[in-house]
């Protein structure tokens, strides 16, 4: 019961943050006041975020058949890996938040968006 209950909360994390992208799309898209290649930069960080969350999905699934085989070890790697692309989102979105926050700074460094 406790593994279902895990698997639900990530399941409602996972869907959380895929509306979240939607949403900052849809923000993104309308926004008259951001240059259009930094939309279009940022945009194509959102269509990976995407990308992310199918790998999550993915390896959710591996993590709950792990956890009703009981492999500690592979439980623990799938929890691992998703952590770590939550991350990568969240660290790469405060970099976002940061550009459009500053109306003065503008995304010239391509290689830090690839």
């Amino acid at each position: 019961m406790v593994h279902l209950n895990f698997l639900d909360r990530l399941t409602q994390s996972l869907d959380d943050l895929e509306q979240a992208v939607k949403q900052a799309r849809k923000q993104i898209s309308k926004s008259k006041s951001t240059k259009e290649d930094t939309k279009n930069i940022i945009l194509t960080r959102l269509d990976n975020y995407d990308q992310i969350l199918s790998k999550q999905r993915t390896l959710k699934a591996e993590l709950a058949q792990y956890l009703i085989s009981g492999n500690e070890e592979e439980v623990m790697d799938r929890v691992t890996r998703i952590n770590g692309l939550s991350q990568f989102i969240l660290e790469d979105a405060k970099d976002i938040l940061a550009i459009m926050g500053n109306k003065n700074r503008d995304i010239d460094d391509e290689d830090k968006w690839n």
